[in-house]
């Protein structure tokens, strides 16, 4: 969701296709492709002109999400896959792209909240090899080699896999004598 502040400097500057901007800071804003996002170069230009772009990079504090990332929950996930708890290096991924990429996780899993993600991810790290953990980042969505288009997402799988298994031992505990 966009916030109030960008809409109103959106809608002041006169674009050409307000609908193409708009994708086109989305794009930007989650590192995803903008190769088949027409916009003007109109557009493009009263977006640099304007600081919301430079150099291909969005003011990330211009736009918010449906659910702006708080910057403890972001270091609590992060701080999950710091070398000093899965004896790897490198694995805790650009805040910026967790950040970003944990707004669009979320929004489309609202059922979830911030306890079942960090329990989810510990549960992932806790029953994978250390040699083949993902970075952080890659854990929430990672584009499918070869396909420019597609993303897979590990944290929706174990999510999903802890919350069956949660299901399942409640069920079971319920069936006792």
């Amino acid at each position: 969701m966009l916030n109030e502040q960008l809409i109103d400097k959106l809608n002041s500057l006169e674009l050409d296709n307000l609908d193409s901007a708009i994708t086109y800071l989305f794009c930007l804003r989650y590192s995803l492709l903008t190769d088949n996002v027409i916009i003007s170069d109109h557009d493009e230009f009263l977006l640099i002109s304007k600081n919301l772009i430079g150099r291909n990079v969005i003011d990330y504090e211009t736009v918010s999400t449906v659910y702006p990332e708080t910057s403890d929950f972001i270091q609590d996930y992060q701080e999950l896959f710091d070398k000093s708890n899965i004896g790897m290096p490198g694995k805790k991924g650009n805040a910026k792209s967790v950040s970003g990429k944990m707004a669009r996780w979320r929004k489309d899993n609202p059922e979830f909240s911030e306890e079942d993600i960090l329990k989810a991810t510990s549960y992932y790290l806790s029953n994978t090899d250390k040699r083949y953990v993902r970075r952080a980042d890659y854990f929430i969505f990672k584009r499918d080699t070869g396909r420019a288009t597609e993303e897979s997402s590990e944290l929706s799988n174990w999510v999903g896999e802890l919350d069956q298994n949660t299901t399942d031992s409640s069920d079971w505990s319920s069936q006792q004598i």
